[in-house]
């Protein structure tokens, strides 16, 4: 498994300047992987009232690059939850990675 950052708040305004108040997160475990992107701009991707671009614009190079990563490694989705984030303008999409099928 590579060697990965573990994100969290703290984390994030410390060592990822301009990424605000931590729109993302990135968690590894021993067997679960999660990546958090904004819910409302997935959302909109999906829908089509957004392009790609812009999708990418809103959701950190980071969260992109280790769902990616978790797709060519050919791990599996085995979960997919809103976090709830009433303090700040956007909820996230957490999306849960197992080992491959």
């Amino acid at each position: 498994m590579p060697n990965l950052e573990v994100i969290n708040a703290t984390n994030v305004a410390t060592n990822h300047p301009g990424h605000g108040c931590c729109r993302w997160q990135v968690v590894w475990g021993m067997s679960r992987r999660e990546v958090e992107l904004p819910l409302r701009a997935a959302i909109e991707y999906l829908a089509g009232r957004i392009e790609q671009a812009e999708f990418e614009h809103w959701a950190s190079t980071d969260a992109l690059q280790q769902l990616r990563q978790n797709f060519e490694l050919g791990n599996r989705i085995v979960e997919v939850s809103i976090a709830s984030r009433p303090d700040r303008d956007d909820d996230g999409l957490v999306i849960a990675f197992g080992d491959p099928d």
